[in-house]
């Protein structure tokens, strides 16, 4: 899906891309390959970086952004979840009013996710975390 989203230059195939290394970044985790799936984020995240600073749609720049402040929790790049925290913060209170419907039902909803994962950064961290599940 990678090299469509390249010569379609489709962000939804690319974001798609971005789902299944995610997948297979999580497949890796569970079969002990700890090592390879944290590159496989590490990748994914300067992916997400690149989708983030173009996106022209909403609903990609709230989902790269998503990713990339989980990745930077997980990895405990603090600095960088705050960048990111910092920029949800400011879409809520300057410009959630005037988002579509579905942009504003995906917002919320990541919003929530996000303030709850950055609020509780310690339990984020991969020393923490269960592969890359909550315990």
């Amino acid at each position: 899906s990678s090299a469509l989203a390249e010569i379609n230059k489709s962000s939804e195939l690319e974001w798609h891309s971005i789902t299944l290394k995610l997948t297979l970044a999580e497949v890796l985790m569970s079969h002990g390959k700890s090592d390879r799936a944290d590159a496989m984020l590490q990748q994914i995240s300067e992916k997400a970086v690149q989708m983030f600073e173009g996106a022209k749609q909403k609903f990609i720049a709230f989902r790269s952004g998503r990713v990339i402040l989980l990745i930077a929790l997980y990895f405990d790049e603090l600095k960088t979840a705050a960048e990111y925290h910092k920029y949800f913060t400011q879409v809520r209170n300057n410009e959630l009013k005037s988002l579509n419907d579905n942009d504003k039902t995906l917002f919320k909803r990541i919003y929530g996710e996000v303030s709850r994962a950055f609020e509780n950064q310690r339990k984020y961290t991969r020393q923490s975390l269960n592969g890359f599940h909550l315990d």
